[in-house]
C-alpha cells in the first residue's frame, strides 16, 4: 500500500494526515499555525513535527513522499509561500528544508480556499502550482479533513 503525508497549510490551523492511495485518512494531526517567532522557520519546524509524528506511525513508516497545499502566493521555483495574506511571515520555506530533513520527494501546490468561491467553491481551472519532485497526483487530492 502507497502511503503518502498530505499537509494544509492554513492562517488558523496547519493540518497532516497520512493517506493511501484511495484517498483513505490513517492518522491525522491538526494544530493552530504558528503566528509568532522570528521568521517562517516556526511554521516548517511546525510542519516537520507533524510529518515525524506521522512517519513515526506503524503505517507511515513506508510513506512515499510528503504534499503540502497552502493559500497563494506561491514561489514555485524555490518552493516557498510568500507574501500570503492568510500568514503570519512573508516567507516560509517549504520543499528543501522537508526533503532535506526526511530524504522524501516534496510537492507545494496552490489550495484553493475562499478565494474560489467565485467560482462556484470550485478549484480554479488552471493546473495547481507544483514545486520541484510531485507526485503524479498531488499528495492532497481527494483528502477531506
Amino acid at each position: 500500500m502507497t502511503t503518502v503525508i498530505a499537509v494544509d497549510l492554513g492562517g488558523t490551523n496547519l493540518r497532516a494526515a497520512l493517506v493511501d492511495s484511495d484517498a483513505t485518512l490513517l492518522a491525522h494531526d491538526a494544530v493552530p499555525t504558528p503566528t509568532a517567532g522570528a521568521s517562517g522557520e516556526v511554521i516548517t519546524a511546525a510542519i516537520a513535527a507533524r510529518v515525524e509524528a506521522l512517519l513515526a506511525s506503524p503505517q507511515g513508516r513506508e510513506a512515499a513522499a510528503i504534499g503540502v497545499a497552502s493559500a497563494g502566493p506561491l514561489d514555485p521555483g524555490r518552493g516557498w509561500v510568500v507574501g500570503s495574506p492568510n500568514i503570519a511571515f512573508p516567507v516560509v520555506e517549504i520543499v528543501e528544508p522537508l526533503r532535506e530533513r526526511f530524504g522524501l520527494p516534496v510537492a507545494l501546490i496552490n489550495a484553493p480556499g475562499p478565494a474560489s468561491s467565485a467560482n462556484g467553491g470550485r478549484a480554479p481551472p488552471a493546473a495547481p502550482t507544483t514545486s520541484s519532485t510531485s507526485p503524479s497526483r498531488p499528495a492532497s487530492a481527494g483528502v477531506r479533513w
